[in-house]
This record gives structure tokens, C-alpha cells and sequence, in this order.
């Protein structure tokens, strides 16, 4: 597999990062670079290259004007040149979007069958390019915001023209995105929903590199990452999304049995009995339609399953049975049906008010996403 991060703002290059250099060069850095050289390291992957944008600055450094640069066995970092040559901050480097999008479709064209089976984008303005490209040569992109700008608003604060626009580019990529990448569990349940209510079923919490070794004084402290795990499990997701099914998942698929079961306790709990369950059912399976019945979220449910290296379901019953989520080829949607007919005569407020003085405490995540 051939995987390309795209990550435009700040300086990148090969390790060791001047952290703190420009605004714009932070630790998102360490989650570019990280990810892709324990990707590079995967046996199932042939190549991974960072696409970023080419500037000259020399007080910031010479590196950043090459057009190419190796950081690793089997990964490079590709600069793409804009419009303007300067060193731009992010709130500039909106502008030069239209001509970034023109250099990277450019430069997949001419990769011809080297191109990449999978983009991953980093931020919004990334997203734009990655979408571009699946527009035109069909790769499936994976997003993952980093940090929201609905976020940053406080209740009824009224958005500027600038945090509208990328609020606006944040939705349209977790609307479309063949998947997101989140890191914490806050992100899949509560602020990608309040964005794309059904985004959620395409989003993936995997935790970012874990501090493996801390050296040096409290004023120089170097950190160490192991991104290895966070790496194999991006991996499932990207097969899913570059795989081609040889049957489409849909609401017409009919089975002879309806296998339903919970996941805490009954499907995790031994792992011998979860790796037998697993190989059953990839025996079985053609005849069952599997499906998970949880009180946790879609993502959640997800990730347990996937951590317990347990078969992907092909329905998941989430919230305790608030929600039900089918199965598609890199994730899952929302049942609109069942949720139209959940909501029915469902008034949050009212319940709000009839709970008001008792003992009764709220999840944080389900009094913020639309009275869930």
C-alpha cells in the first residue's frame, strides 16, 4: 500500500522539528511525522510520503525551498509550490488554496501508477486537496481535524467571516471523508456530531504515540513516541476504505439468522474465546447477520471490537438502543428511519424539567448534541 499524508501549514521536515519556530509548527507536527514513519515500518506498506508546501525563508531554514526530502526508510517528504513563495501562517495559506490544489493534482497526475491507494488530510484546508484528488483519480481520503472551529465559540457567540469559512471547509470534510481519525473520545461523541450528526459512523478513535521514554532536565525534556500501535490500527481502516467489495453492503441483504449479541463481557472478557468466536463466525458468517446491541456509542463500539480483534457487524444498536447504525464499506450509517421514529413525540426539554432538582446527573456528551 502507498499512503500520502497532506499537511500544508507550519515547517515540516525530517526529524529533529523546531517545535514553536513559526505559530504554525506545533504538535501536530509530531502526529504527521510520527504516524508516517511507523507506517513506513509496516511490512503492508510500499511507501508513505508527506505532501506539504514548498517556501523560501531562509531565516526559517533552506530545507524548507527543496522540493523533495527523505525522512525515513520508505518515506519523503514532497513540497508543493504555490502562488506566493513566502513562509505564510494559516490564516494566509487559505488564499493559496486554488493554486496548492492545482501543484498537488498536478503532481499525481504525473506520478502516474505510483499514485497513492490512500490520502490522509490534516486539518481542513488539506481536506479540500484530498477531496480534489478523489474527485479526480478515485483515492479514498481519510480526515482528521486536529482541532474544530466550532469549538473555539462560545454559547451564541457569532463566528467571523474567517472561523466561518474554515468551520464551513471542517464540515464538508467530515461529511465526506471515507473516514476520520480522532483521538479522543470527546471528538467522535460530541463535537464531530454537532457538526455532521451522522459522521460519527465513519469516525475512529485511535490514540496518537505513546511517551515510551522521557530524557533530559525539566527545561530540555525530550520525549520519545511509539506510534506502532496507532499505525496497525490505521492500517484496518485504510484497507477498508481502498477495498473493493465483491458484494455492496446494503439494506437489501438478506441472511437465514439474526445473530445479536452485546460486547462487553459477553463477546470480550477471554481472548481465546473472542479469537475462536472470530474464526466461527468466518466460517458461518454468510448465513448470519451479525449484529452488536451496546450501550456504548458507534465509535466506541467500534473501537472495543476492533481492539478485541473481533468481526466488523453488519448493524451496530448503539446508546442502548437509541440509535442503529448499518454497515458500509468504511463505516456505518444512521438508520434515519429508526431515528425519525425515535424522535417522535421525544422532548428533551421536557425531561430536563421533570429531572430538574433531583440527584439525576447528565452525561456531558448527551445534554450537548442535539438533546441526544
Amino acid at each position: 500500500m502507498r499512503i500520502m499524508h497532506i499537511s500544508l501549514g507550519g515547517c515540516l521536515s525530517a526529524p529533529p522539528v523546531k517545535y514553536g519556530m513559526t505559530e504554525d509548527t506545533g504538535g501536530h507536527m509530531a502526529y504527521v511525522l510520527g504516524a508516517a514513519m511507523a507506517q513506513a515500518k509496516l511490512t503492508e506498506v510500499d511507501e508513505v510520503t508527506i505532501v506539504t508546501r514548498l517556501f523560501d525563508a531562509p531565516e526559517l531554514g533552506a530545507v524548507f525551498a527543496q522540493a523533495d526530502e527523505d525522512i525515513a526508510p520508505k518515506c519523503r517528504v514532497v513540497r508543493l509550490v504555490s502562488d506566493r513563495t513566502e513562509y505564510l501562517e494559516k490564516g494566509d495559506l487559505v488564499g493559496e488554496l486554488p493554486s496548492l490544489q492545482n501543484a498537488f493534482l498536478e503532481t499525481l497526475e504525473a506520478m502516474g501508477a505510483a499514485r497513492p491507494d490512500v490520502i490522509h488530510a490534516h486539518f481542513s484546508d488539506a481536506a479540500e486537496l484530498g477531496l480534489a484528488a478523489r474527485e479526480r483519480f478515485g483515492i479514498p481520503v481519510l480526515y482528521t481535524a486536529h482541532s474544530l472551529g466550532a469549538e473555539k465559540l462560545a454559547l451564541g457567540e457569532v463566528p467571523s467571516a474567517e472561523l466561518e469559512a474554515r468551520i464551513t471547509r471542517e464540515t464538508r470534510a467530515l461529511a465526506e471523508a471515507d473516514a476520520i481519525i480522532a483521538s479522543s473520545r470527546d471528538e467522535v461523541e460530541r463535537q464531530i456530531p454537532k457538526l455532521v450528526s451522522d459522521a460519527e459512523g465513519r469516525a475512529h478513535r485511535i490514540g496518537p504515540g505513546v511517551c515510551v521514554q522521557e530524557a533530559g532536565d525539566a527545561a530540555r525534556a525530550r520525549q520519545t513516541y511509539d506510534w506502532k500501535a496507532w499505525a496497525m490500527r490505521t492500517q484496518r481502516v485504510m484497507e477498508a476504505v481502498t477495498k473493493v467489495p465483491e458484494i455492496a453492503v446494503t439494506g437489501d441483504v438478506r441472511h437465514d439468522h439474526l445473530l445479536a449479541c452485546d460486547i462487553d463481557n459477553t463477546l470480550t472478557g477471554c481472548r481465546n474465546s473472542a479469537r475462536a468466536f472470530a474464526q466461527w463466525l468466518g466460517r458461518e458468517g454468510g448465513i448470519y447477520a451479525f449484529t452488536v446491541a451496546t450501550g456504548r456509542s458507534v465509535a466506541e463500539a467500534q473501537r472495543v471490537l476492533t481492539e478485541w480483534d473481533l468481526p466488523t457487524p453488519d448493524t451496530i444498536i448503539s446508546s442502548t438502543g437509541t440509535e442503529i447504525w448499518r454497515r458500509k464499506t468504511s463505516g456505518f450509517t444512521l438508520c434515519k428511519e429508526y431515528a425519525a421514529l425515535v424522535k417522535q413525540d421525544w422532548d428533551p426539554q421536557l425531561v430536563h424539567a421533570a429531572l430538574h432538582g433531583t440527584d439525576v446527573r447528565f452525561q456531558p456528551v448527551y445534554t450537548s448534541v442535539g438533546g441526544r
